[in-house]
């Protein structure tokens, strides 16, 4: 940035904040139309700013230890081995509807949400997550925002015909589990 009266970040930053003099406001907003490097100063503080709100509001999921492994198999779904010890997923017996075979689905009770992974179909698989009513949810798959929902009156939602890989869902912006589908 070109030295001027104006470069200095500090100066900058007090005027995107709203808090500079009603005179000093008014001589750098003149001051901008003549020079483009405060403009660019300005426009990238906007820019970061934005960012970092944005940032916020992501919490994008770190990546930690898988604790489930499961595998996608002729009749649905197989849990392959539990992490964190043999009660974190357990399998849960099927119901069949009339005439319709189910497959197996596994579920896992954590701080009064309760997560079923089931058989999708197709070499896929559905995550359905209960217990949510008023709190947001997000399913990562390597890292990578596969879906977010918010459920202000919803208790439970259902993230359908997932790929094989390995998933971290998170509650409220902190990570919740993890696990992975071969």
């Amino acid at each position: 940035m070109a030295k001027c009266r104006y470069s200095r970040p500090e100066f900058i930053a007090s005027y995107y904040d709203d808090a500079l003099s009603e005179k000093d406001r008014s001589d750098f907003e003149a001051h901008l139309y003549t020079c483009k490097d405060c403009m660019e100063a300005l426009l990238s503080l906007e820019h970061d700013r934005f960012f970092m709100d944005s940032m916020d509001r992501l919490r994008i999921a770190r990546p930690a230890s898988r604790r489930a492994f499961f595998e996608i198999v002729a009749e649905g779904i197989r849990l392959v081995k539990n992490l964190d010890g043999p009660a974190f997923f357990e399998q849960v017996l099927p119901v069949p509807a009339r005439g319709k075979k189910r497959s197996a689905r596994y579920r896992v009770n954590k701080e009064g949400v309760a997560v079923d992974v089931r058989g999708g179909g197709e070499g896929r698989f559905d995550v359905e997550v209960s217990g949510i009513r008023g709190k947001s949810t997000s399913l990562y798959l390597g890292g990578r925002l596969v879906e977010a929902r918010a459920h202000p009156k919803e208790d439970a939602v259902i993230f359908y015909s997932l790929e094989r890989g390995s998933y971290t869902l998170s509650v409220e912006g902190e990570e919740f589990l993890e696990f992975s589908v071969q």
